[in-house]
């Protein structure tokens, strides 16, 4: 399967900002602080949701890395194996990492969903429920097909 991310770091203003590509419509920005500006806040417990339709592999990476995460919160949603992730249509990641050394870089709840999750807006974008591959279709792209930063400077 294609690569599901590419990112581009731009600058918005005197900031420099990394734009994170995830899917069609999906991205998350991270934005340094400038000289001057408060520290990043600790992590509170809020979190981000994300779909992917290749999620047994990105389950499986993210197990294999020692990053999938049970929440405490909610003690109904164990993720400990492919199958408890499947019957969810989702698993939790709570720490971002360096992919190279594992250094953790940030704190910030992940909560991946299974293209059929029920939460899933755009699920009349998905194939048959006969089609083994599940693969996305209309005019929904599966790898980034514009830039991140349209009308920004390029670093």
């Amino acid at each position: 399967a294609p690569a599901a991310s590419a990112s581009q770091v731009g600058r918005e203003g005197r900031r420099p900002v990394c734009v994170v590509r995830l899917g069609h419509h999906q991205s998350l920005q991270f934005a340094e602080a400038l000289p001057g500006e408060p520290p990043v806040r600790r992590y509170d417990g809020h979190h981000v949701a994300l779909y992917t339709n290749d999620f047994a592999a990105v389950y499986e990476r993210s197990r294999e890395a020692g990053l999938v995460w049970n929440n405490p919160r909610f003690p109904h949603l164990r993720y400990d194996s492919l199958a408890h992730a499947l019957r969810h249509s989702e698993f939790r990641l709570k720490d971002l990492t360096d992919p190279d050394t594992g250094e953790l870089l940030y704190t910030l709840e992940h909560e991946v969903r299974s293209v059929m999750h029920p939460g899933f807006s755009c699920r009349h974008w998905i194939a048959a429920e006969g089609e083994a591959a599940k693969e996305m279709v209309g005019d929904y792209p599966t790898t980034p097909a514009s830039p991140a930063f349209p009308d920004r400077e390029e670093l």
